[in-house]
């Protein structure tokens, strides 16, 4: 038994499972209020990745998607206990990120098919013995060109390819159960591993939880829409990796990993849990958007859904009884602009407010009688010690040798919490910029500027149909604390950030983004409607799928293996399988 129930907790958490592996954690602050862990070096598609697994590991063994929290013999509720499995995938991995002669071979233009074959099996044959790749002739007919396209095709999925330098902590979208990897270090002997939390530190994990937590009625609509949609058999892209992968797909022979402890997140109800459900439900049931674009928009509104989180729990921990908001500056303006200063002053506040939470959460513990009851006798410093590690896992500097009292040792915490390293500060920052909430300058800092890629998720989520411009805003408003235009500022304070006549110019140039994009009819001065073309239904046809203007631009986080430039189209939007 270890003693993961004296960890100090913030008001209303739960407790910290049994299961949760620790032995590692040398400072438990950030993860009390905000879970273990979300990760400043995971990047937002990871995290999707990372949640992708979880459901396919769910899904394989015929288990709810979506996990149900136990309660204890008085009926509270008890933190969820998840095991999953994670297939090695080897042959399809190798494949994607290691294989440095397909394409070569392939661009000799050879007749001499059998020719192809046999010197591409010999090379692979030779230089890695433990995989067998006999099975993709007959996968592909015989013919080594098409063999070669289907591997090029699938490489323009690799998400975050500059990130990771190691083959196995490469990654393809999660398009399918197929396309999915584990991240592992390789062992000396160049074969097997163990999972590694060098990238993916259960962001992915805590997220599964947060949709797990949303209320009965849009998990049971969700894990309908997630088998439909991402289980589906209708998935091309999933069936080319099924053929690239061969023997790996028989599940019953391909090599696992497991991934045993659990993420843990505190808070067991929260309205943010179900603001994320309803946004995967929006973009899934939106049977129009092909799955490949939908993965893009449910990155951006999962990892929107976490940054607030973290402001709001920032602020409930805090004490702070107004409600977080985000001044986002359309105008793109010099940085002496209204909204922009707005918006900059805005994101040094959450900032500052996250490092207020952590402070006033450790002063809770300094408030208990447990904590007022030691003085500084060489007894009770040693006993302040014993405390500090038993509640924050964090070892003070006191010994008899250099005895500290029980104020410096509290004052040693401090100083830790605000320094340490992949801090929530840094996570919140980290992910807001990916997600295309946030532009830094350096010299100037940070202010939230929503990307073109965020505004279609946004408006792909949160609109049905057609509705008032004025109504969008302030969907905007109530469901992520948006402010842009005059009457969300007055709802937000009763102060305006800015002179009137700047914020009425900031929403203008917030519609006319929306035109540009193609998201707005309007009707005469007095009337304009945000339009969302993706309805509900079946999958539109190829020639209707082509004409969908905004389809061309690209995801700007997922770019070819091959050195393609982020403004290069998103390679799966012209490739139909």
């Amino acid at each position: 038994m270890n003693d993961n129930h004296m960890l100090w907790p913030v008001a209303g958490a739960l407790q910290v499972p049994a299961s949760q592996y620790l032995k590692q954690t040398t400072l438990w602050t950030d993860y009390a209020i905000w879970g273990l862990d979300i990760y400043d070096n995971q990047p937002t598609w990871f995290s999707l990745i990372e949640l992708m697994l979880v459901l396919t590991a769910q899904h394989r063994i015929d288990k709810p998607l979506l996990a149900d929290m136990p309660h204890d013999g008085e009926g509270r509720p008890v933190h969820e206990t998840v095991q999953y499995l994670i297939y090695y995938n080897d042959n399809l991995r190798h494949l994607m990120f290691r294989d440095q002669d397909i394409l070569p071979l392939s661009e000799r233009n050879s007749t001499d098919q059998n020719a192809l074959w046999n010197e591409w099996l010999t090379r692979v044959k030779k230089d890695f013995p433990h995989l067998d790749f006999g099975y993709v002739r007959d996968a592909f007919s015989d013919d080594f060109n098409k063999f070669s396209e289907a591997v090029d095709l699938l490489r323009s999925a690799e998400v975050e390819p500059m990130h990771a330098k190691r083959w196995t902590s490469r990654h393809l979208q999660p398009l399918g159960d197929a396309a999915l990897f584990p991240d592992y270090a390789l062992k000396s002997d160049g074969w097997d591993g163990e999972l590694d939390r060098r990238f993916f530190r259960r962001t992915g994990e805590i997220h599964y939880l947060m949709l797990s937590r949303a209320s009965e009625e849009i998990r049971t609509v969700l894990a309908s829409l997630i088998e439909e949609r991402v289980f589906g058999k209708a998935n091309h892209w999933n069936k080319i990796a099924k053929k690239l992968q061969g023997p790996d797909a028989d599940l019953q022979k391909a090599r696992t990993i497991a991934a045993n402890s659990f993420a843990y997140l505190p808070q067991p109800r929260l309205e943010r849990y179900d603001h994320l459900g309803r946004d995967w439900v929006s973009v899934l049931r939106r049977r129009s958007v092909p799955f490949e674009d939908a993965l893009d928009y449910l990155m951006r509104i999962t990892a929107l859904n976490e940054v607030i989180y973290i402001v709001e729990q920032a602020a409930r921990t805090y004490g702070q009884k107004a409600r977080p908001i985000f001044y986002l500056d359309m105008l793109g303006a010099s940085a002496g602009g209204h909204v922009r200063a707005a918006s900059i002053e805005n994101y040094r506040s959450h900032k500052d407010l996250v490092k207020k939470a952590v402070e006033a959460y450790i002063h809770s513990y300094f408030e208990t009688e447990e904590w007022q009851s030691l003085d500084d006798s060489a007894i009770d410093c040693g006993k302040a010690q014993v405390a500090l590690k038993a509640r924050f896992l964090f070892s003070s500097t006191h010994s008899t040798a250099h005895p500290k009292k029980k104020g410096e040792q509290a004052q040693e915490l401090l100083e830790k919490a605000a320094t340490r390293s992949h801090s929530i500060g840094q996570a919140f920052t980290a992910h807001s910029r990916q997600l295309g909430l946030l532009t830094l300058k350096q010299g100037i800092g940070g202010w939230y500027s929503p990307t073109d890629s965020l505004l279609d998720a946004l408006v792909v989520a949160n609109v049905d149909g057609t509705i008032e411009l004025q109504e969008f805003l302030r969907i905007l408003y109530d469901r992520y604390g948006f402010v842009i235009g005059v009457e969300e500022a007055k709802l937000a304070s009763n102060v305006l950030p800015a002179p009137g006549e700047t914020l009425v110019s900031n929403e203008r140039r917030f519609e006319e983004r929306l035109r540009v994009l193609g998201y707005i009819d309007r009707k005469s001065d007095d009337c304009a409607f945000v339009i969302n073309p993706f309805p509900e239904g079946a999958l539109r046809d190829e020639q209707s799928f082509n004409h969908r203007p905004h389809c061309r631009r690209p995801h700007p986080r997922a770019v070819g293996s091959r050195g393609r430039r982020p403004s290069d189209p998103h390679p799966l939007r012209h490739h139909r399988p």
